[in-house]
């Protein structure tokens, strides 16, 4: 879902109805914003414990694929709904669950801390179609637990970073990013927030 303080004028959801819903936001300055909320589904269970063990980077790699090509999808049928709908030329903002890694994290300086060198594709599709990745921008230097988001509530799984806020264009800055994983009364989910500020 999409919570907003500032006035969504149009609903440009595409895709799925629980993968996908997508909002123009209008912006203080009335300037304009699409964001979306999104989940990628996974076609294999690689974060519980032991689930990786002996397995190859192709076989990783196909655990995520289905994310890969789902997102492909949704951001071809995105680029065409904000065309129809007059807004071809906003910035856009697509947030959420991705259910795999990033290849910005997988790398091999890292491979001490995952065990693996992975050049994920779900994560090159954004990249590649000139969408940044606000978090690693903030956070240049990767830390497997600190920059994970999955799973606070279950230490013993895989730690991950597999939620995401990509903004495409350089017309905006990252002032900060940050994982929020804690919370007096208990964190309500098996996900950790990612909160990103941004300037324009």
């Amino acid at each position: 879902s999409i919570h907003s303080r500032y006035p969504i004028i149009e609903d440009v959801s595409v895709f799925h109805e629980f993968k996908c819903v997508g909002a123009v936001i209008e912006l203080p300055k009335k300037n304009l914003i699409a964001f979306y909320s999104i989940w990628l589904p996974y076609g294999g269970e690689i974060w519980a414990a032991g689930t990786r063990d002996g397995k190859t980077v192709e076989e990783l790699l196909a655990a995520c694929d289905v994310s890969r090509s789902d997102l492909s999808v949704i951001l071809e049928t995105i680029t065409q709904r904000l065309g129809e709908a007059g807004h071809a030329d906003i910035p856009i903002i697509i947030a959420g669950d991705f259910n795999s890694m990033s290849h910005q994290d997988y790398t091999k300086q890292m491979q001490p801390e995952y065990g693996y060198v992975i050049d994920w594709p779900t994560s090159h599709v954004m990249t590649d179609a000139g969408f940044r990745d606000t978090y690693r921008e903030a956070n240049t230097e990767v830390n497997r637990m600190r920059d994970r988001t999955w799973t606070p509530r279950f230490p013993e799984q895989q730690q991950d970073r597999i939620d995401f806020i990509y903004i495409n264009g350089d017309d905006w800055l990252v002032e900060s990013a940050t994982v929020v994983d804690q919370h007096p009364d208990g964190f309500p989910s098996d996900h950790a927030a990612v909160v990103v500020h941004l300037a324009n």
